[in-house]
């Protein structure tokens, strides 16, 4: 019982000074992992609808196959944002940057930096192996700029907030 009352007062004690500026960096943080979860779970709902309708093929392996360009557009979305501090200018350059990677497209189609790379599409028995390390350093690729992306953006964001 005496120790409820302590973290009782304690909260109430420290329930004024939550709000401070590092409260906002995990706040952000805490909002693009919710969005990366719901966008999964929405993901996967129609990877199943796809997979009872269409063609039989791995449902979790598909899952993260698509989730890799997803996370790695939220990440560069949320870096966006907290520069520019505006959603209309983020989504114009987001748009912009996606038109650039789709122009380019026929030309980086078979690099490992291609952001439309499809894992699933069938290549010779000879280029098998290729095609799996193409689709590993990709995917290594774009988690690392996803993180790169987000700990630049939640710096912004301690950097913007003011501290009490």
């Amino acid at each position: 019982m005496n120790r409820i009352k302590t973290i009782i007062a304690f909260l109430r004690y420290n329930a004024l000074h939550i709000f401070d500026g590092r409260f906002v960096v995990f706040l952000g943080l805490a909002r693009l992992v919710t969005l990366y979860v719901i966008i999964a779970a929405l993901m996967l709902a129609l990877v199943l609808l796809c997979r009872l309708t269409l063609a039989d093929f791995p449902v979790g392996r598909m899952v993260f196959q698509v989730m890799m360009p997803l996370i790695f557009l939220g990440s560069l979305a949320f870096f966006i944002s907290a520069q520019t501090t505006s959603g209309n200018v983020t989504a114009v350059i987001l748009v912009i940057v996606l038109l650039f990677f789709w122009v380019l497209g026929d030309e980086m189609q078979n690099s490992t930096w291609f952001l439309f790379h499809n894992p699933f599409r069938s290549v010779e028995a000879l280029r098998s192996t290729l095609w799996a390390e193409t689709t590993f350093y990709n995917r290594l690729y774009m988690i690392m700029g996803s993180v790169v992306t987000t700990l630049f953006a939640l710096l912004r964001l301690q950097n913007r907030e003011k501290f009490i």
